[in-house]
């Protein structure tokens, strides 16, 4: 039968007898004797007797198993020989870990653009084995990751991640936490945690998701008006968009939205003039989007 070892290795002791009369001359040979050991490797044994041998397996650091034979030769007679067949194992392949790559790793606290933007990253896996992650998104709708899951083979491989978010029209600061996981180790995990600041010019801006046939600035309600009138306008499609003020003269005297990147909707601005003279005054609107440019002047008058 062979001798079985775990990949650690170890040792093995036994005998050599003779049971001539005559003495016995004796020596071995080892087939991958690069990790196999035999003390004494040769000797002799009076008739009658015995000597003590020692064999000596190495560890193996290798994941795949290993075989190997020590032969027991009589140097007067090769075909008197014992031999012991030696089987080791593989070392187990070390667990799947999550870590955040070195080459190119996620920002794990990462402020966010109130336009939204985006954020790359690597996910690796320092083990072995394979590792499958997933992800979870603690927010209400505005980050979005891609993929949001996957799997990732042993030593050293990797996932580009980009972590997407949406324009923040809100009137205040929104935080959120986007965590990648191990499947099978929950407490193997990578956490971000994003902040993301709301658009001072638009805070004042309603929204809804309606998105108009075309692009569109409604005339002001009411006009003429003291000291507050409503401004609305419309965009088919995500775009950049500046909303201003002028008076007679061309002179600017508000800049209501200025290079905001908005997305399709429509949208309502309660417009206060009450630091302004009673007069007549432009109201400007300049859409550049990916498939339309838009610009549209409207009057107004301010009757105090």
């Amino acid at each position: 039968n062979p001798w079985n070892l775990p990949s650690s290795g170890g040792n093995g002791n036994g005998q050599v007898s003779n049971s001539g009369e005559q003495t016995l001359s004796w020596n071995t040979t080892i087939s991958n004797s690069s990790w196999i050991h035999v003390s004494p490797s040769s000797g002799s044994v009076n008739g009658g007797g015995t000597t003590s041998i020692t064999i000596t397996i190495d560890q193996n650091t290798d994941t795949t198993s290993r075989n190997g034979t020590v032969q027991f030769i009589n140097t007067a007679n090769s075909n008197n020989s014992e031999s012991i067949a030696i089987d080791q194992e593989g070392r187990p392949l070390t667990s799947a870990n999550l870590i955040n790559s070195t080459s190119n790793p996620f920002n794990l606290s990462w402020v966010a653009n109130e336009h939204g933007d985006s954020l790359k990253g690597v996910l690796a896996n320092s083990g072995e084995q394979e590792l499958h992650w997933n992800s979870m998104i603690s927010d209400f709708g505005w980050i979005h990751v891609n993929p949001s899951s996957g799997n990732i083979s042993g030593n050293g491989t990797s996932n580009e991640i980009q972590i997407n978010f949406d324009q923040n029209n809100s009137s205040s600061t929104r935080n959120g936490m986007v965590t990648f996981y191990n499947e099978y180790d929950s407490n193997n995990k990578l956490e971000i945690a994003i902040t993301q600041d709301y658009i001072t010019s638009v805070r004042e801006l309603k929204y809804t998701n309606t998105i108009p046939t075309s692009n569109y600035l409604s005339p002001n309600y009411p006009n003429p008006f003291n000291p507050s009138t409503q401004l609305e306008f419309g965009l088919t499609e995500l775009a950049w968009v500046s909303l201003c003020v002028y008076n007679i003269n061309g002179e600017l005297v508000n800049q209501i939205i200025m290079g905001e990147e908005l997305l399709a909707g429509r949208y309502t601005y309660a417009f206060n003039a009450s630091n302004l003279a009673s007069g007549l005054y432009l109201f400007v609107l300049r859409i550049d989007g990916e498939k339309t440019q838009f610009v549209k002047v409207n009057k107004m008058i301010l009757m105090k």
